[in-house]
């Protein structure tokens, strides 16, 4: 992530060379093995908020501007800043997010829209795995009989080539 982001922030977008990667995974985790998986994750965009610590020491290694670092810090926290925008523009928000009642959802459906078939509605399940709290399987699945399971269906009967 960092030196694509990097690369993306300064207007140039091309991959970064499996060396220029490794040295500044090597720099900004201090040789750590948890954190070069944790770097990576992140760099997948597998990893969720990312301490200011790791933002800081991946703007150091990739010597960004103060400009820079606060698109990083945007880019990596979205959520963080959005929090901040809705609790001062509105009391209500606040007060509701201040209670702190905030429950995971474990399942439910999503609407998904794909360019050939539209939208498709699907139930979800999170199933947590033991022993390990970053680590969860997500399964979708239609409804039988319904117009999203016809339309996977379609599409899992239709034959694509590569380019």
């Amino acid at each position: 992530m960092a030196v694509l982001l990097c690369n993306q922030l300064r207007g140039r977008r091309f991959r970064a060379s499996k060396t220029r990667r490794a040295t500044v995974i090597a720099a900004s985790t201090r040789g750590s093995p948890h954190t070069v998986e944790y770097y990576q994750r992140l760099e997948q965009g597998r990893a969720n908020h990312p301490s200011n610590e790791v933002l800081d020491a991946l703007a150091e290694v990739l010597r960004l501007d103060a400009t820079e670092r606060g698109y990083l810090g945007r880019l990596a926290n979205p959520a963080r800043n959005q929090l901040d925008e809705l609790s001062t523009g509105s009391v209500e928000f606040a007060e509701v997010w201040s209670a702190g009642e905030v429950a995971v959802r474990t399942h439910g459906s999503k609407n998904f829209r794909h360019p050939t078939v539209g939208v498709l509605t699907l139930n979800y399940e999170n199933l947590e795995l033991p022993g390990d709290l970053r680590q969860r399987l997500v399964t979708f699945s239609p409804d039988p009989a319904t117009a999203t399971d016809a339309a996977l269906r379609v599409l899992g009967s239709q034959t694509y080539v590569s380019r």
